[in-house]
């Protein structure tokens, strides 16, 4: 599971689930749900671990053109990405959500949709 969360008020604006660790089906479909749900009109930061799907030339090309700046965590450093891993806790243990619907794409409609209105 791929989520793209608006820290200005941590709901999720993006998000995709996939069998796969491909960039096209997981950070470029969350990140072109988010532009969808959330238009950039001004510049942001786009802040995300050091996965291979963010630093592939798949992802990079949806920035480009767009007034975002990416940044990466510090190699080893899981507090640079604090509000990602605590959301990831939080769906995985306060809200009857499974760990599997994180990392399958059996949860894809039902369990994450109920979890984004208790949010």
């Amino acid at each position: 599971m791929t989520v793209v969360l608006d820290l200005a008020d941590r709901k999720v604006v993006g998000w995709a689930l996939s069998e796969t660790m491909e960039a096209e089906v997981t950070t470029v479909a969350a990140f072109q749900m988010a532009v969808r749900n959330r238009p950039v009109f001004h510049s942001l930061l786009f802040h995300s671990d050091r996965g291979v799907q963010y630093a592939c030339s798949a992802f990079q090309e949806q920035l480009e053109g767009m007034p975002v700046q990416q940044s990466m965590s510090r190699k080893g450093n899981c507090w640079d990405n604090a509000v990602a891993e605590s959301f990831f806790k939080t769906m995985k243990t306060q809200n009857g959500v499974p760990p599997q619907v994180c990392h399958h794409s059996r949860g894809k409609t039902g369990r994450f949709r109920v979890y984004r209105r208790v949010v």
